[in-house]
């Protein structure tokens, strides 16, 4: 049993064989064996942890000797941690891509984004220790750019009301996005971005008509032919929101931005 108290109630990341689990009152996070459900290891940490992801499992390469190969990104107020994140370059234009290892859209969330520029400059300056001072200071003024970029985001989505902050669309890419922002995320498909069903079209359409969504939004790299039926007998909006940048909003911020302004014109 975990007593949440004042600050939030616990939230759960799974990983191949445990289950991690916040509790903010005791400021700590619990792993659990996935089959019986025991406790097998916990860390205290600093401050409250509220929300957590699993990102990852480390390589032999990787180990420190700590006698454990899981992790877990716990959000608890100013730091983020995480390790080994990976990206997905499978994104061909009207292909699905394979998520069976688990959400790999880490740069949905730009604090996350934050340990990718972290590594490059790492790797860069093993690889060229000459220039490690250019490539760190390069790396901090991104840096700086990336927690703007997370204030912007947070500033523009405050005003959308609690019963809206749903944010529906085809193909399941913005789950970290969500659980940064406090938005709830459903989509047609899972990362795989394969075919729709029936049933697919009827649950969103129920969930679009119970929360009185304004919108629903389609990726350009996904076929939108789902997501304008729910719209259509909704009488509701399609907006258009990225997983990776494009033509029109080439940069990753000018990108995360643009989701967020429009989200936060179509949501209200």
């Amino acid at each position: 049993a975990i007593d949440p108290g004042f600050w939030a109630r616990p939230h759960i990341a799974t990983a191949p064989g445990r289950v991690f689990i916040t509790d903010s009152g005791a400021g700590e996070v619990i792993a659990l064996d996935a089959h019986d459900l025991e406790v097998v290891r916990h860390w205290d940490v600093s401050g409250k942890p509220t929300k957590i992801a699993f990102v990852g499992i480390k390589g032999k390469a990787d180990d420190h000797g700590d006698g454990d190969d899981d992790h877990a990104d716990d959000d608890h107020g100013d730091d983020d941690h995480g390790d080994d994140d990976h990206g997905d370059d499978d994104h061909g234009h009207g292909h699905g891509h394979d998520h069976a290892a688990g959400d790999p859209h880490f740069w949905q969330n730009p604090r996350m984004a934050v340990h990718y520029v972290n590594q490059i400059a790492d790797g860069l300056a093993a690889a060229d220790p000459g220039n490690a001072g250019v490539y760190r200071g390069n790396a901090a003024a991104y840096i700086a750019e990336l927690e703007a970029l997370d204030e912007y985001i947070a500033a523009a989505l405050a005003g959308i009301p609690a019963a809206h902050r749903v944010l529906v669309t085809f193909h399941d890419a913005f789950g970290y996005f969500g659980t940064r922002y406090d938005i709830e995320v459903s989509a047609f498909v899972g990362g795989h971005g394969g075919d729709v069903s029936p049933d697919d079209i009827a649950r969103v359409l129920d969930l679009v008509q119970e929360r009185g969504l304004p919108a629903v939004f389609a990726e350009q790299q996904f076929s939108d032919d789902a997501l304008a039926q729910v719209a259509r007998d909704a009488g509701i909006k399609v907006g258009i929101i990225r997983s990776l940048p494009d033509a029109e909003h080439s940069s990753y911020a000018g990108m995360m931005r643009a989701n967020a302004d429009a989200l936060a014109e179509l949501l209200q």
